[in-house]
């Protein structure tokens, strides 16, 4: 599986930055074109979620793999 990493300064911190990419189920409320999200699997150090991105004619989902490493 192709890994995907990206750094960007933010006035947040760690923790709410952790939070905010775990709770997967709320992607679609704020990340761009995501129709749907679905948690596949998870386990105590990942979660395997399918999400469905929606951009007019294109329409793609791909399943993600998110290793839970808090606060880092």
């Amino acid at each position: 599986m192709p890994e995907v990493k990206r750094q960007a300064l933010v006035p947040y911190s760690a923790h709410q930055m952790y939070q905010l990419v775990c709770d997967i189920e709320k992607y679609p409320e704020f990340v761009p074109h995501c129709a749907s999200s679905k948690i596949v699997s998870q386990s105590e150090h990942e979660v395997i979620a399918t999400l469905e991105l929606d951009a007019g004619p294109i329409a793609k989902s791909f399943t993600t793999r998110n290793r839970i490493q808090p606060d880092e």
